[in-house]
């Protein structure tokens, strides 16, 4: 679609944040990455485009571009059984969450609402690649997972 055919003025505004894996220093992704963003760019002018890699310094270098670190990536549970219950409890209230199922987003931990109000301020959140949200969500990353934001 080019800038003529429906987009308009809209990219002036619109704040984007891309999420995934990215490169892992694999210049092949990088490679999709660099065609996503000129893309965006070329459609959206004007745009803020900002993306996530658990691989920040990698990505920043392949991309010569900034890049912040994964918001999710860095997650720390305490040790011991507490910790993994929380860890194999968070799909599933994020899930809820997603879902809006009532009291469900004040179980999740204050980082995680902290990052979800982050992802918030943006206008859209492009998914790349798959491993991203099924690392976190495992199969309910497939129930509508953008509803949450």
């Amino acid at each position: 679609m080019s800038s003529d055919a429906g987009w308009g003025s809209l990219g002036n505004d619109m704040r984007l944040l891309l999420v995934g894996n990215h490169t892992c220093g694999n210049r092949g992704d990088a490679a999709i990455a660099r065609g996503l963003i000129k893309a965006l760019e070329n459609e959206l002018p004007g745009a803020e485009i900002v993306m996530t890699s658990r691989y920040p310094v990698s990505s920043s270098y392949l991309l010569s571009r900034p890049i912040e670190n994964d918001l999710f990536h860095d997650l720390r549970f305490q040790p011991g059984r507490a910790g993994d219950l929380a860890r194999r409890a968070l799909p599933y209230l994020l899930l809820a969450a997603v879902e809006e199922v009532p009291g469900a987003f004040a179980l999740l931990p204050a980082v995680v609402r902290d990052r979800i109000k982050y992802i918030k301020k943006f206008d859209a959140v492009i998914q790349v690649g798959g491993s991203f949200s099924w690392t976190y969500m495992g199969p309910a990353s497939l129930k509508h997972a953008l509803r949450l934001f």
